[in-house]
Order: C-alpha cells, then sequence, then structure tokens
C-alpha cells in the first residue's frame, strides 16, 4: 500500500478497470499481487492517477498510446473482419501490437488504427 500525496486524483477500482478494459476482479488481483498500488480510505480502496499511469507505461512500453482505449481481441476481430482465431494469430505473431493484463489480452485503439493503416499501404 503506498501514501497518495495530498490533491491527487484517485480512482474508484471499477474506473480504474473500465479504463483498462478489465475487470475489476482483475484490479483486485493487480492491487493484491502488488503490481498497482493502491491506498485504502476507510473502507474503500482507491488508485491515484499517477499509479494508474505508472502501472500503464510500465505493461506497455516507452512507446505506448496516452490513454488508450483498449479493445479486446474479439472487437479487434469484429472491426478488422477476421474471424477470433485468426485475430489471436495476428497478436501471437507480434503482427498486431497488443499488452497483456494479466490474463487479458488488449489492443490500444492507437495500435490497431497503426495495423490497419500498415495493412492498407499508408504507413
Amino acid at each position: 500500500m503506498s501514501v497518495v500525496s495530498v490533491g491527487a486524483e484517485t480512482l474508484k477500482v471499477s474506473d480504474v478497470a473500465d479504463e483498462l478494459g478489465v475487470s475489476v476482479r482483475t484490479v483486485h488481483q493487480l492491487i493484491k499481487s502488488g503490481e498497482l498500488q493502491h491506498e485504502r480510505v476507510p473502507a474503500y480502496i482507491r488508485v491515484s492517477r499517477d499509479a494508474l499511469d505508472e502501472y500503464k507505461a510500465r505493461i506497455a512500453g516507452d512507446d505506448s498510446p496516452a490513454g488508450p482505449e483498449n479493445l479486446k481481441v474479439g472487437d479487434v476481430a469484429s472491426e478488422l473482419g477476421v474471424s477470433l482465431r485468426v485475430a489471436y494469430e495476428l497478436v501471437a505473431s507480434g503482427e498486431l501490437r497488443s499488452i497483456r493484463i494479466r490474463t487479458a489480452i488488449r489492443v490500444p485503439r492507437d495500435w490497431l488504427d497503426q495495423y490497419k493503416a500498415k495493412v492498407r499501404g499508408e504507413a
């Protein structure tokens, strides 16, 4: 557990889950494992904006898009017009960049847009 500085923006676990595109349970697992710093405010768990941004940068690497909308692989498959299996193969091969949040695989919107531009020959 960390102490969050006075005036720092704090987020509810459900808000963190929405922003990462994962379940509340996954966020609790991240907190329990120590991967995501948090604070306990009487009966509630809160995550500071700084701790969340630090975690997102750590999982995505140095070139992570700012504030990405993270898509599930099924959503990516639908948007690309391919099967779920093909979408997973694109991710597994590294052709389509992705991030892993515990067991969840997510593709930031910016990275999907970059992939689509590359396929169309614009990049």
